[in-house]
């Protein structure tokens, strides 16, 4: 399982452009004034980009090279489900600790 971890983050640190803009639309939106938007905007980009790797996993016959492995299907959709939620809060524990930190400067 911890594989299957490891390949997800490798899949999304893959897509790094896509990773650096939305953090540069959420520092734009943060020395805008507008915090109040940082918080969904990043909780729910965080997600998406867990949910993508699903369809990662897909294309290119994904899903046939992972049954291949050591893992059981119910061990990929178990997966699947911890890191997509582990991206959702991951990335809500971000967004609020750059919400507390902005609120310390005003």
């Amino acid at each position: 399982m911890a594989g299957l971890f490891e390949k997800d983050i490798r899949l999304i640190l893959r897509n790094k452009q896509m990773v650096i803009v939305v953090a540069f639309m959420a520092l734009m939106m943060s020395f805008s004034g507008s915090i109040d938007m940082v918080l969904p905007y990043m909780t729910i980009f965080g997600t998406i980009f867990s949910v993508n790797t699903i369809s990662f996993d897909e294309a290119d016959n994904g899903y046939s090279y992972i049954m291949t492995l050591p893992v059981t299907y119910k061990d990929y959709v178990y997966e699947k489900y911890m890191f997509c939620t582990a991206g959702g809060i991951a990335a809500g524990l971000v967004t609020r600790s750059e919400e507390h930190t902005s609120e310390l400067q005003s």
